[in-house]
């Protein structure tokens, strides 16, 4: 058994022909923007003592983007 008959058996998108370096990249950058936008978010809405909509905005997008690199 070739070490590549088992890539059938994987989910689809688990089959990718994206390299672990790059994966690991975009990991990282979307990551790293995640962590902005909630720190940006949470530490302007303690500057301004009131929450605004933006802030709440800003908060879900890193969310989105923390729960982008998950599979």
């Amino acid at each position: 058994m070739r070490s590549t008959d088992y890539i059938g058996f994987l989910p689809r998108y688990m089959r990718s022909d994206v390299s672990n370096d790059t994966l690991l990249k975009a990991s990282m950058i979307l990551l790293t923007f995640a962590f902005l936008c909630y720190s940006f978010g949470v530490l302007s809405e303690l500057s301004v003592g009131t929450l605004k909509s933006w802030h709440v905005k800003l908060f879900w997008l890193g969310l989105y983007l923390n729960s982008a690199v998950q599979p």
